[in-house]
């Protein structure tokens, strides 16, 4: 396992790559809590991840049927991947409704962390088809990782920190 991560020198451009995408992005989980709405902001960024996550889920196990690149992550489906979407979309739609929160931000910010959100599950999943294991961590048994769970959190919380912040 270490052989394969630490001693070649395309695993060490990719965990450098881990590494300095971490320190850039991570940061921003804090800045958005300080920021304006901040909690708010947080709670909103957060249950958008996981409502994706789960549709996603659930919708590409009962409804897909297209693959959307199996060479990368070969049970993803653009079936299961609409419904994250719709999912995260209708979450942004409760917080509106809800909290009495900005339509014309939310709305949008919800779309977007749709996309986004999947997009770091993508990154997440190259990265270990490159390093050719299963799971970045036997830390979160059926998670597939620390990693596995904070791909979209590095993607997702700067785009909310600045669009909600400016």
């Amino acid at each position: 396992y270490l052989n394969k991560i630490f001693f070649s020198i395309s695993s060490i451009r990719i965990l450098g790559r881990i590494l300095i995408w971490t320190l850039l992005t991570l940061p921003y989980i804090f800045l958005l809590r300080m920021g304006q709405d901040g909690l708010m902001a947080m709670w909103f960024a957060c249950v958008s991840i996981w409502t994706v996550d789960i549709f996603a889920f659930f919708g590409g196990k009962w409804f897909g049927s297209h693959k959307i690149a199996p060479h990368i992550s070969p049970n993803k489906t653009i079936e299961g991947s609409l419904t994250g979407l719709l999912g995260c979309i209708g979450v942004a739609v409760i917080f509106v409704t809800q909290f009495g929160l900005d339509m014309s931000l939310y709305l949008p910010l919800g779309f977007a962390i749709g996309i986004l959100s999947q997009v770091g599950d993508f990154h997440e999943s190259l990265t270990k088809r490159h390093f050719k294991i299963k799971d970045s961590s036997h830390m979160l048994p059926g998670h597939g990782g620390f990693y596995d769970r904070a791909d979209s959190v590095m993607l997702v919380m700067p785009l909310v920190y600045f669009i909600i912040n400016g």
